[in-house]
């Protein structure tokens, strides 16, 4: 299942204002909704932005191209123990499968890959092997019989744990918001949040005891790689194209492996994830696509839910008071547009025919007033400020609203 928008560029166009427009969201301004309602074709959401005067009539409409194939997809965990000889089986019986893509769970996005390697040690996807290349090679053999089997493969970044920071998560989500909260029960069995920490991984918000995670690999952020030229080009652009205010604030400090000081909520923490690629000076999510290329995989996916982030460095909402609300995910909407960014220039270079998907967020475009907790209107907000960068997952069918399985019976 796939939401579409209506995508407008303004890149490198400047019309002339016939009409009088300005913003009814915070998510844009009035000079966004001033340039956008009178582009031609206006790009100009009654959601977001409201005019006085004539507007504009459209140009004369292209022949519509055909609509995408519909897709049915689901995820396969490869980091269960079964994960492997699970999709071998599937694998086997590509031609009868009811689905048409195949999403491999997960990378981690602190992964490294260097190009011409072959191996999977780096990747964090955790399959159950003793393989010297970490199951590259059985791995490859599978999603090629998929592929010839109708159905395409794409290998996903992120998942729940790969975008929890368990500290953060604690005292800025779920504790952030007084004791009503839905996971502050959570907290509420050890006494509240001075009592979580490391040793009870802060409280087990991100993943309860039974599951034996480990602070050090099970879990991660999307880390913002500041050495590599191509994230700085992906920042500099969303710079460039972000709305008049607020701008946009970088946190590279941010980095997994380092202790990091929250200011909103005083907590002193180890970042999670491996900063090897920092170490190495490479960029995550360019290693990403090089390695969906030498799998011979369709596209990529981006499983985006840093909720940890957005309650972090949510800025106040007009009317909205520090206190109580309601705040904007500005920050947050940023950082996802640069990691898409530096994903698509990737794209364009390593593997142009590589498509690519995004998991939408619960209600990302939401346009009503944010509360906090959750990401709603996020990717309403990335396609309101850029547009563009929505193009490659409208045109693969990509903008994919998940649903789970029920429980099987037991």
């Amino acid at each position: 299942m796939a939401v579409a928008f209506l995508v407008c560029s303004a890149d490198s166009f400047s019309a002339p204002v016939v009409q009088k427009c300005h913003a009814v969201s915070s998510a844009v301004s009035d000079q966004w909704c001033d340039s956008n309602c009178n582009h031609d074709p206006p790009n100009c959401p009654p959601a977001l932005c409201e005019c006085i005067g004539p507007v504009p009539g459209p140009s004369p409409s292209p022949s519509p191209l055909p609509p995408p194939p519909p897709v049915v997809g689901a995820y396969h965990d490869m980091s269960k123990a079964s994960g492997l000889r699970g999709l071998q089986a599937l694998a086997a019986n590509a031609p009868t499968l009811p689905i048409t893509r195949l999403f491999l769970a997960f990378v981690s996005p602190t992964l490294v890959y260097v190009t011409g390697s072959k191996t999977l040690a780096g990747a964090g996807m955790g399959i159950a092997t003793a393989a010297m290349d970490a199951g590259f090679s059985v791995l490859a053999k599978a999603i090629a019989k998929l592929e010839a089997g109708g159905v395409e493969v794409f290998l996903s970044m992120g998942g729940w744990n790969y975008n929890c920071f368990p500290a953060l998560y604690m005292g800025n989500s779920v504790a952030g918001y007084g004791t009503h909260t839905p996971n502050y029960w959570k907290v509420e069995r050890f006494g509240g949040p001075s009592n979580c920490t490391a040793d009870n991984q802060y409280c087990f918000v991100c993943e309860p005891r039974s599951e034996q995670t480990s602070l050090d690999l099970s879990f991660s952020v999307y880390p913002e790689p500041a050495k590599a030229p191509t994230w700085q080009a992906a920042t500099a652009y969303v710079e460039k194209w972000a709305a008049d205010s607020p701008a946009p604030v970088w946190h590279p400090e941010v980095l997994p492996g380092n202790e990091y000081t929250d200011n909103t909520s005083g907590l002193s923490s180890v970042v999670p994830g491996s900063g090897k690629f920092d170490e190495l000076g490479r960029d995550p999510y360019r290693d990403f696509v090089s390695l969906a290329r030498e799998l011979n995989c369709s596209g990529i996916d981006i499983d985006y839910e840093e909720f940890w982030h957005a309650d972090t460095f949510k800025t106040v909402a007009k009317g909205g008071a520090v206190g109580t609300g309601p705040w904007e995910l500005h920050q947050t909407s940023y950082k996802l547009a640069a990691i898409l960014k530096d994903l698509s220039d990737s794209i364009d270079e390593i593997a142009p025919k590589m498509k690519l998907s995004t998991a939408a967020a619960a209600v990302g475009a939401w346009s009503g007033k944010w509360w906090g907790g959750n990401l709603k209107g996020v990717l309403l907000e990335v396609h309101a400020r850029f547009p563009s960068l929505l193009t490659k997952p409208i045109a693969a069918n990509g903008i994919n609203v998940m649903s789970c399985a029920p429980p099987q019976a037991t």
